[in-house]
């Protein structure tokens, strides 16, 4: 269930051209797909239970992480959540 949830993510980053950092076994159990430039980070983590979650901070600051519902559409608006977050 993760690595088709990932994969899924995967497809829709490259529609929308961003590209991960790395992608990684998460520590949760599933796959973790992990954006990083300088003090900024953010992630996708894909559960085996089919849940996602997403998690964005800069430096030492306090993260803010939230639900991803599975549709395409959440995930999108995910996806340029993420992308905001490097552009701001």
């Amino acid at each position: 269930s993760a690595r088709n949830t990932a994969a899924r993510i995967l497809s829709l980053l490259v529609l929308l051209s961003l590209a991960p950092t790395r992608i990684v076994a998460s520590s949760e159990g599933g796959v973790g797909i992990c954006f990083v430039n300088e003090d900024r980070y953010a992630d996708f983590e894909c559960f085996n239970t089919g849940e996602i979650l997403a998690v964005r901070y800069r430096g030492t600051g306090e993260p803010y992480a939230w639900d991803v519902s599975p549709e395409d559409e959440a995930i999108k608006t995910s996806i340029e959540q993420i992308r905001a977050h490097f552009t701001a």
